[in-house]
């Protein structure tokens, strides 16, 4: 832990990086210093006491390089219409809430400062202690309710993509006084996976009972990489395991993209297991096999969408030879697996292996290969797929049954359809009879 801290303040010891905070210390004359709550890439964010209001904030402190503060100044604008819309409409409290914002000097440069309602740990932190099993679907239900109600409100009110929507983006808060009392003493639970350590403390699932659990509410949070409806940001947006196809496929994106997320969302609180964890082999890159794995559950891509990037090939072979006519892309696929195999044991969703024997004798594999080949080209640098469907990954792995497996799956699919425009909206998520069910 101490060699981790000393590195992390030896890299913010130059122009550009980090601002090198001490506990105690007292920002823009107003913000003192308590704790870390976490630290990534492009900022820090403390847990600071508020003197002026004597309350809790949090502070993100941003990297001093001239582009942070640019991303600064971008994320503020969006937080300040949030903020305005939010008051005519109460969904907006689904948001994290922007209370202040500042730049100060520090041996590094420049930094900017936002500074938000201070809230308890990250949904991440809830569901590591319910890895084996998930989290209770009330609770499910009732979060995925809350997140969709701020993605509505984003989406409709505010014509904002938040193009990150993770656990890690999604703050727990108590509004009963017990509850207020458990969260801060389960904020060090973030800090010890950015740690990477374990230890008694923070235990937060096992400390709460049903009833309590039920009553933290959510908030979506870290609109960093957010952009507004008509003029994205960036091409790339989003964690790899919760990223859309057509981020993926580098098509033009819009709000759909964070409904495909909040798909994955659900159905790691639901079952503990990442929908999509794709991981980079000696042959294929791990956007390659976050496609095939996206093709394995969901079955393929159709061509209209595969091919209407024209950097498709980065992913799939073409359909058709320049002559018009149809290749052998079973005889080209046979070979090109005999010079890049793709690694083995197969395996389907979730980054599980699976037996070959699953597969019954090859016949839905064929049957997969034939069709994709067929009509959208073959996947260039992995030869073998491994179907599986949402039922049976539930019904199977997980031990659901039938009455459990139906509505989540028919709640679930629509979030995940390939053309954005078919995928279900944030309001039509809200209106699915499994949300409001027992």
């Amino acid at each position: 832990m101490e060699e981790r801290v000393q590195q992390e303040m030896l890299a913010a010891q130059h122009t550009g990086g980090h601002h090198p905070v001490r506990e105690g210390e007292v920002f823009n004359t107003r913000y003192q210093a308590l704790c870390k709550l976490g630290c990534g890439t492009f900022a820090t964010v403390w847990l600071c006491q508020d003197m002026r209001r004597k309350k809790h904030v949090a502070v993100k402190v941003l990297k001093s390089r001239e582009g942070f503060a640019e991303a600064a100044q971008d994320e503020v604008a969006l937080l300040r219409c949030v903020s305005s819309v939010k008051k005519k409409d109460r969904a907006g409290e689904n948001i994290v809430c922007l209370l202040d914002d500042f730049r100060m000097i520090g041996e590094n440069g420049f930094h900017a400062c936002l500074v938000f309602e201070a809230l308890g740990p990250s949904l991440r932190c809830l569901m590591g202690n319910y890895a084996a099993q998930g989290l209770p679907l009330p609770f499910v239900k009732k979060s995925l309710q809350q997140v969709l109600a701020g993605l509505h409100f984003l989406h409709k009110r505010c014509r904002i993509i938040h193009a990150d929507i993770k656990p890690e983006n999604i703050l727990l808060y108590g509004r009963d006084k017990s509850l207020q009392r458990l969260l801060p003493a389960m904020l060090d639970c973030d800090q010890r996976r950015e740690l990477g350590l374990k230890g008694a403390g923070g235990d937060l699932g096992n400390g709460l009972e049903e009833s309590d659990l039920m009553s933290i509410e959510v908030k979506i949070a870290d609109l960093g990489s957010a952009c507004w409806t008509y003029k994205p940001f960036s091409k790339e947006i989003q964690t790899q395991p919760y990223r859309a196809l057509e981020v993926l496929l580098g098509l033009d994106y819009g709000t759909p993209a964070d409904i495909w997320s909040t798909g994955c969302l659900a159905f790691e609180m639901a079952t503990g297991e990442c929908l999509f964890d794709p991981q980079p082999g000696k042959y294929f890159s791990r956007d390659d096999d976050h496609v095939a794995r996206i093709i394995e559950l969901l079955g393929r891509i159709p061509p209209q969408i595969a091919f209407s990037w024209n950097k498709s090939t980065k992913f799939f072979s073409r359909p058709a030879l320049s002559n018009g006519k149809t290749p052998n892309t079973r005889l080209d696929r046979a070979s090109e697996s005999e010079k890049h195999p793709r690694a083995k044991p197969a395996r389907g969703s979730g980054g599980k292996a699976y037996r070959e024997e699953d597969m019954k004798e090859g016949i839905l594999q064929d049957a997969l290969d034939e069709l994709y080949e067929a009509r959208s080209g073959a996947l260039l640098r992995i030869s073998r797929l491994s179907p599986r469907s949402l039922h049976s990954i539930l019904a199977e792995r997980h031990h659901w049954t039938k009455h459990e497996v139906t509505p989540f799956t028919s709640f679930l699919l629509p979030a995940l359809q390939y053309a954005p425009d078919r995928r279900a909206t944030a309001a039509q998520c809200l209106q699915h009879a499994w949300l409001s069910g027992p």
